[in-house]
């Protein structure tokens, strides 16, 4: 959509210039053939001299306006550079946590399967004991 306006823009601007230069063109070609006053004659010069001015004056600006546009483009794409690299250290320090948490439950459940093997046998101690007490009585 910005391309389209920007080509357009420039259309415009094309065929306005071409326009002047064509009217400039036929008021000069007139003013040679018709008559040769030296008067009309400079106050053309005068014209293109100052249309002149003016159409730098509005390629200046425009020049100007299209450095901010392109200043603005690049704040935003570091701004998203900023986004991408904040999002990514958080993602890192999310893997390390899970990671640390992951080892964690490994130790836990070692220590589980460990406690329950030693409260089986501590069953089966005590159950060979009452057992043998029974039997003795």
């Amino acid at each position: 959509m910005a391309s389209f306006m920007s080509r357009t823009i420039n259309l415009k601007w094309a065929l306005g210039i071409a326009i002047a230069l064509l009217v400039g063109l036929s008021a000069y070609t007139f003013t040679c053939r018709v008559t040769s006053s030296d008067t009309l004659l400079s106050f053309l010069s005068f014209a293109s001299a100052l249309l002149s001015i003016v159409l730098s004056s509005f390629a200046i600006f425009y020049t100007h306006l299209s450095n901010v546009q392109v200043q603005q483009q690049f704040d935003k794409i570091n701004d998203a550079a900023n986004n991408i690299n904040n999002t990514a250290q958080q993602l890192m320090q999310i893997k390390d946590d899970v990671t640390a948490t992951r080892k964690t439950m490994n130790e836990l459940h070692l220590l589980i399967s460990q406690q329950t093997q030693n409260a089986q046998h501590n069953v089966l101690n005590h159950t060979n004991i009452n057992s043998n007490d029974t039997t003795t009585l």
